[in-house]
This record gives structure tokens, sequence and C-alpha cells, in this order.
């Protein structure tokens, strides 16, 4: 699956598997999305979750722009590969533009990821 997103906006991978027979069956199952920016190289691990109706989900939103090559870290479900291509945000929402809001240690506030 290719994708073109903005940066901070969440893509989301969903991975059909009808071996599942329900919940209880992928309860405990792990499987993770791992994420690689090719330009800088960093590796990012992206837990996966149950959707419902033998549909799994990784959901990711990229912190640097470029492109990002992905593949489904899993011993049971098929295998999922592709490539985001991320461009900068150019709206005005807050988040979007400086990033994920995130503690400081040692100070009292919040602040985007950007600074």
């Amino acid at each position: 699956m290719n994708l073109k997103l903005k940066r901070w906006q969440t893509a989301e991978i969903r991975i059909e598997d009808s071996s599942f027979t329900g919940f209880d069956d992928a309860l405990y199952h792990e499987f993770y999305g791992v994420f690689t920016h090719k330009e800088s190289g960093t590796v990012l691990k992206i837990p996966g979750f149950y959707y419902g109706e033998n549909v799994f989900c990784i959901r990711f939103a990229p912190t640097k722009c470029g492109q990002w090559d992905y593949f489904v870290q899993s011993d049971l479900l098929k295998e999922e590969k592709g490539t985001l291509t991320v461009e900068p945000y150019d709206d005005e929402l807050d988040i979007y533009r400086h990033g994920f809001i995130k503690a400081v240690l040692g100070k009292k506030y919040f602040v985007y990821d950007d600074g």
C-alpha cells in the first residue's frame, strides 16, 4: 500500500485476515508496524490492535517529512508492506503544524514537539 499524507496526520493501515475466528482468537496476538524514515534512518515500531470483524489495524503519525517504508511484523498475519510519502502540513491546526504535545522534565507546562 502506498499513501500520501501530511506530517503529523494519522495513517491507518488495515489488514483483513479471515483465519481468525473472533475477538478471543485475536486478543492474544501481538503485531507491529515497523516504519523506517528513508532519509534519516529513524525506525519506529508501532503496536497494532484488533479492530473487529477480522480486521487488524495500525495507526501511525509520521514525525518527519519524506519517505517512510513500512512492513507489518507478525508471525500470524499475512505480509503487508508499503510506502508513505509525507509532505509538510500547510494548514492552520497547531497540532499538525507543531507536532505532538509532550511534557518536559523540570517544566510545569506542555510543549509541542518542535519546541
